[in-house]
């Protein structure tokens, strides 16, 4: 179980944080920008094809937790990032890893479409995921939810050194209590309503929203929408990567059912 549990840190905390890379600062912020822009691109043009997939006569296409689609979405990805930073790693659901050649610094963790049998049982809310680690820091975020809530689809994205951007809503900076309340909102999976009296026990007394993916969820709570995720279903680094990159930016934790913050090694 991953289980999103949200703090608000200081400014100073979270400067320290996001410092790493202080020699170089400019350059550096430079290169997230360009990789955000990149990224973006490579998310839409997935969504793209996804969104074709989803609207398919007779509903997607594949069985169980697959979709042709996916492989198709994540060799556009992965072929857009790599060409234009060939010196990353890459690591993604559908197609083989590969070391960088800067050192193992910077990696790209993709998921083409997290949330797949929602996507096949016609549930929107599926999404894109493409994430940037530096030495194992979230250092990128870009979710793509391609048919949420319709077709216009709904698109975040992140990086140190850049704004958190959400073009179709406005992106605020949440204020989390810890403190739970009737208005404040668990993000849950799509199967959280098959058996609601027992999640909203679990939860008592805020209330529960569901969506069919976990890198969607996270990135609802950074937007102010819930006040913290969950996962049980024992999410991979390219699920949920993306997702807590942009928590990060607001200043939220990602962290498992111990409580202790989730790890990545160099090689994601």
């Amino acid at each position: 179980m991953q289980v999103v549990q949200l703090r608000v840190y200081s400014h100073a905390v979270m400067q320290r944080d996001r410092g790493l890379w202080v020699p170089g600062c400019r350059l550096m912020e430079h290169w997230y920008n360009h990789a955000l822009a990149v990224a973006t691109d490579a998310a839409l043009k997935a969504g793209a094809i996804l969104r074709k997939a989803f609207h398919r006569p007779g509903g997607p296409s594949g069985s169980g937790g697959h979709c042709p689609a996916d492989a198709t979405a994540e060799s556009v990805i992965r072929e857009t990032l790599l060409a234009a930073f060939p010196g990353c790693g890459y690591l993604g659901e559908e197609t083989d890893g590969r070391r960088g050649c800067d050192g193992a610094r910077h990696i790209w963790l993709v998921d083409p479409k997290d949330g797949t049998s929602s996507f096949r049982r016609g549930m929107r809310g599926s999404a894109v995921s493409i994430a940037l680690l530096r030495e194992g820091v979230p250092v990128l975020g870009v979710v793509y939810a391609f048919a949420a809530s319709d077709d216009e689809g709904d698109l975040f994205a992140w990086a140190e050194g850049c704004s958190f951007t959400r073009p179709r809503l406005p992106a605020e900076s949440p204020l989390w209590s810890n403190s739970p309340e009737a208005q404040k909102i668990v993000l849950l999976s799509q199967d959280a309503d098959r058996n609601p009296e027992a999640n909203l026990r679990c939860i008592a007394s805020m209330r529960y929203r569901a969506a069919a993916s976990i890198a969607y969820r996270l990135v609802l709570v950074a937007a102010r929408e819930g006040v913290a995720a969950v996962s049980l279903n024992a999410p991979c680094c390219w699920d949920y990567a993306a997702g807590r990159a942009l928590i990060r930016a607001v200043g939220g934790e990602l962290v498992d059912q111990e409580g202790r913050r989730v790890q990545y090694s160099r090689d994601g």
